[in-house]
């Protein structure tokens, strides 16, 4: 290549990086316009910490370019001096940074904590409607409950889905979440208490109606979940109700 050539190459490099040195201070400027404003008062030292280092950045990028230009002993000389000197003052200020930094977080800190606010996250759309499901899940089978739907002998999820009007994926999940059972044990503990409620309130009464009477299909499965639940067979809790 032609002395000519790579003269040309030269100057296009330069040209290319005279473009980045002033494209780069024009996009410095612009941002530093929109954020310094936003600035709490308080935190002047950052606002001049950045502007400093903006300068002295500056300053040697304009030195590059002069040297690039006019090559000389001097401006090369120069150019080496301002550049080594300003990694080392970026080093120092940087290092300082973090500390003042820390610092304005100690400072800040305590009034964080005195003022004891507690901001609570907003609750999500999808939280707030499974609740609206669950209050309405609840009034339907109180009321069910209320009604002693439940004494059916044939009674299934299906049909009580069916009867208050709830999905019964749905209502499955809130008797497993809410009352911590499956649903057939749920059913047999309405079942039983409502048993007891009898025993306690009707002398002589026979176990076998009293087993039909709250929904079991016979004596021996009655008297397995209420030995189940209560830790003694209903014909025992008859007697100590009858015969103190």
């Amino acid at each position: 290549m032609s002395k000519q050539g790579e003269k040309w190459i030269y100057y296009l490099l330069v040209l290319c990086y005279t473009v980045q040195f002033f494209f780069y201070t024009y996009i410095y400027l612009h941002i530093t316009r929109l954020w310094k404003n936003s600035l709490d008062k308080s935190n002047r030292t950052f606002r001049k910490y950045h502007f400093r280092i903006w300068i002295e950045a500056f300053i040697i990028g304009l030195i590059g370019i002069i040297t690039e230009l006019y090559p000389t002993p001097l401006t090369q000389s120069l150019f080496t001096i301002c550049y080594t000197l300003f990694f080392i003052h970026f080093s120092i200020r940087y290092h300082n940074y973090g500390v003042e930094a820390h610092n304005q977080i100690k400072k800040i800190a305590p009034a964080l904590i005195s003022d004891k606010i507690i901001i609570q996250p907003e609750e999500s759309q999808e939280k707030k409607i499974l609740k609206q499901n669950n209050d309405l899940i609840k009034e339907k089978i109180d009321c069910w409950i209320t009604d002693k739907k439940y004494l059916h002998p044939a009674i299934t999820i299906q049909n009580i889905s069916r009867q208050i009007g709830i999905n019964r994926t749905y209502l499955s999940g809130y008797i497993n979440e809410t009352y911590h059972t499956n649903f057939n044990t749920w059913i047999n503990n309405l079942r039983i208490e409502e048993a007891k409620r009898k025993l306690t309130s009707t002398s002589d009464i026979n176990l076998s109606d009293l087993a039909e009477s709250v929904g079991f299909a016979d004596l021996a499965h009655f008297s397995k979940i209420f030995k189940q639940k209560e830790g003694l067979p209903p014909i025992c809790m008859e007697k100590e109700t009858n015969h103190p």
